[in-house]
């Protein structure tokens, strides 16, 4: 009987899946914008909204308590439209800066990729990524792997991106003149409903796919499963930050420390629930820093 099923080709998300360890970019460029408009929120507060559209991610931060007090206090009065507009451009404008710092693969990538093609499957990869962001991503990419980093050396056999022209116009360049100019590159292009209508090629070359059911439901189950996995992937993360966040307000306890309580216990209640002995035995921290720790969610004897 002939495998008419048998799986050919795995495509991978790059943000949260693949690259940026749990999403971090983002978070991070909030942070950065905030700060410099002189609001300053905690981590927790900051990825609450995550995965919404941005300029709603920002009116939510504004408008949280704290947002609201902060802003209030430095300009006078309410934050407005225009406000979230400007904060707005300052996050695209910093999110460009900052997302090639979160383009090391993240462990085990590698080795996944590597173990699939002995198996003879192809790899593809996808990405929501704007043009901005992909010629500042893609060159960094390929430099390291022209360094010899073994977690850039496997190429893909397909580039498929989430988006239309722009983003394929812009990849294609970011790739010119290299080894991945070679590789197949594609775009999906969104109907007004932000479904995959078309699929574009690198010379600009639409290819419908709408009126086609076979093509069209694999080329969504990509879209959809990549936007799952990522964003499970990051909700998860998100958590453990905001757990290693809720231990760094333990005076004495730093991000260091918050990451070696939540090795050794797991979670926020076990380190809750430890005796001070048993705080002391976390490589860091001594008989001072685990009576502090005890003390600050039991209160003092």
């Amino acid at each position: 009987m002939a495998e008419t099923n048998r799986i050919q080709m795995i495509v991978f998300d790059w943000a949260g899946t693949t690259v940026d360890y749990g999403s971090s970019a983002p978070s991070e460029v909030f942070d950065r914008v905030f700060s410099q408009a002189g609001i300053h929120l905690t981590r927790e507060e900051i990825n609450r909204p995550m995965g919404m559209e941005k300029k709603a991610h920002i009116r939510e931060l504004l408008s949280t308590p704290s947002g609201t007090e902060q802003w209030k206090a430095r300009y006078g009065t309410t934050w407005t439209e225009e406000d979230v507009q400007k904060l707005y451009q300052t996050f695209e404008a910093t999110l460009h800066d900052v997302v090639a710092e979160y383009s090391v693969p993240i462990p085990g990538v590698v080795e996944t990729v590597r173990s699939l093609r002995e198996q003879g499957l192809k790899i593809g990869s996808t990405t929501g990524y704007t043009s901005q962001m992909m010629e500042q991503v893609l060159p960094r990419r390929f430099r390291r792997y022209l360094d010899g980093d073994e977690h850039f050396s496997p190429l893909p056999d397909l580039l498929l991106m989430d988006g239309g022209r722009g983003q394929v116009s812009a990849a294609k360049a970011a790739l010119a003149g290299t080894s991945l100019a070679d590789v197949p590159l594609y775009g999906m292009v969104k109907d007004d409903h932000h479904r995959t209508r078309a699929i574009v090629d690198s010379e600009g070359r639409e290819i419908a796919i709408n009126m086609n059911r076979g093509t069209f439901t694999f080329i969504t189950a990509i879209q959809d499963e990549t936007h799952r996995f990522a964003n499970a992937y990051r909700k998860q993360q998100m958590r453990k930050k905001s757990y290693s966040s809720t231990l760094t307000e333990v005076p004495g306890v730093g991000p260091k420390t918050a990451k070696a309580l939540m090795t050794q216990f797991k979670s926020v209640g076990a380190v809750r629930e430890a005796t001070p002995d048993q705080l002391e035995n976390t490589p860091g921290v001594g008989r001072q820093l685990a009576q502090t720790i005890y003390e600050y969610f039991h209160g003092k004897a």
